[in-house]
């Protein structure tokens, strides 16, 4: 059966080279399985865009257990893959998944479990964890945006990159001096104007 999703759940919970998140390999995989494709659609679709999205879908191997290595038959995908997507769709997974990980819907409602070896952490904690997870995840997103403009020529399918990567654009300074401005410089001067707002 074809993949619908790009990462796998044993991706998200696995060991060794195929582990992209914080969770632990006895973790309950059902938590995670049907967030799978509503976190792709929310993060990794939006950043790849459809095309390059479905496309790579396509080229993935099918499911296996242990997943298969390497995932993709385009060397471009797999580079990028082993890179930062599939971290990235990792955290979008877990960042999805965090509610129903956190609060169980149950027939009697919602319900905050506490085990024998510790206490829930509550709606707070996840939000902490969500909020953790969302900065991560704005890390991988201007990585890869960077990694698919300065490779454009590998990813015909990629629309996003409007900044002309890998290209010296040249600003003029106030003395006619042409100073580079490539996206790299670009992406950075952006990360650094948010975080020290």
């Amino acid at each position: 059966m074809p993949n619908k999703t790009l990462i796998l759940v044993k991706e998200v919970t696995g060991s060794g080279n195929t582990k992209s998140s914080p969770l632990n390999a006895r973790f309950d995989e059902q938590l995670l399985i049907a967030n799978i494709r509503p976190a792709e659609l929310r993060w990794v679709q939006t950043l790849l865009g459809r095309e390059l999205y479905e496309d790579m879908i396509a080229d993935s191997a099918a499911e296996t257990n242990p997943p298969t290595i390497p995932k993709f038959t385009n060397a471009a995908y797999q580079t990028l893959w082993d890179l930062d997507l599939q971290a990235f769709c990792a955290f979008a997974v877990v960042n999805q998944s965090l509610p129903d990980i956190a609060i169980k819907t149950g027939s009697n409602g919602l319900i905050m479990e506490n085990t024998s070896t510790g206490d829930n952490a509550g709606v707070k904690g996840m939000q902490v964890k969500q909020d953790s997870n969302n900065s991560t995840l704005q890390v991988y997103r201007e990585e890869i945006a960077h990694y698919l403009c300065t490779n454009i020529a590998d990813f015909p399918l990629y629309k996003h990159c409007s900044c002309k990567c890998g290209e010296n654009e040249g600003n003029t300074g106030n003395r006619g001096v042409i100073i580079p401005t490539t996206c790299k410089m670009k992406h950075q001067r952006s990360r650094n104007h948010r975080y020290n707002r």
